[in-house]
């Protein structure tokens, strides 16, 4: 007699997960006046979003923006920088300049932003991350939800293999007077500390009034993109 044995059976249904977007979005920071003081003692100025051969990546962007978002069930602080990123096609020939449009975003800790939203005359404040990952935005794959899926997964992937993080500044911002006004003057990298190991803004710096670069550090509810 054959004997009938009960089986419980669970469903394992192919279920997909949400996407990541944002639930907060900061107002974009477009505009700004890149100044560098030259071996002749002279300042030159020109746009921000001015990028060609031979301008250093670090010395451009076209916006930059704040964006929060939940990471299993804790809020994530991110720095976004949209920027051109270039290559010669042929590089032993430097011929065939192309620019790529590129999105960079680092993860936050939340005591540097409270720091940059509550910065005054005379600080020098620093954001500084491991957790950073950009990409070509030319890229059919991109959308804001893929790319911040791909930061997560990257970065927690990082975790699991124990893997040496290695940290890099990528906005340092200085509240100052010039000219009778009150203005931030930011860099995207420190390579003055890197020299000397100080933490300077002097000789070459995006210059903007407080009035506009308080619109990218004082939270008002935006729509976020989906």
């Amino acid at each position: 007699m054959a004997m009938m044995i009960p089986v419980m059976v669970f469903a394992q249904d192919r279920v997909n997960s949400d996407g990541y977007t944002l639930n907060y979005k900061s107002k974009e920071l477009k505009k700004a006046t890149f100044w560098s003081k030259g071996l002749d003692g002279k300042w030159e100025s020109r746009k921000n979003n001015l990028y060609d051969d031979g301008i250093d990546i670090r010395d451009n962007f076209i916006s930059l923006y704040f964006g929060k978002t939940i990471h299993e069930n804790e809020e994530k602080i991110i720095f976004f920088k949209t920027y051109w990123k270039g290559k010669y096609r042929y590089p032993h020939r430097r011929t065939d300049w192309t620019n790529y449009k590129t999105i960079k975003a680092a993860i936050i800790p939340i005591n540097q932003y409270d720091s940059l939203q509550n910065i005054q005359q005379g600080d020098i404040i620093e954001l500084i991350s491991s957790e950073i990952h950009e990409m070509f935005m030319g890229n059919p794959a991109y959308s804001e939800s893929f790319f911040l899926n791909l930061l997560f997964v990257l970065t927690d992937s990082d975790k699991i293999l124990h893997k040496k993080k290695i940290e890099e500044t990528v906005l340092v911002a200085k509240r100052t007077i010039s000219e009778n006004k009150d203005v931030v003057r930011f860099m995207f990298d420190n390579i003055l500390k890197q020299i000397n190991g100080k933490t300077e803004v002097n000789n070459f710096y995006f210059e903007i009034p407080y009035t506009e670069f308080s619109k990218l550090i004082v939270e008002k509810p935006t729509s976020a993109k989906k």
